[in-house]
């Protein structure tokens, strides 16, 4: 199964971060450069992160 960055949708293999939406426990993934960069990200549910 591909795994996919919540903020820019690349394909991410071994430099990524897990994560559950702190709204609906949701597990998600970031690339490195997302999250070093604080790019927003968007939940299924609605939740908006930095």
């Amino acid at each position: 199964m591909e795994k996919h960055c919540i903020s820019c949708n690349k394909e991410v293999t071994n430099d990524f971060i897990k994560f559950k939406c702190p709204s609906c426990g949701k597990d998600m993934n970031r690339c490195i450069d997302c999250r070093e960069t604080s790019t927003p990200y968007k939940c299924a549910c609605g939740f908006e992160g930095p």
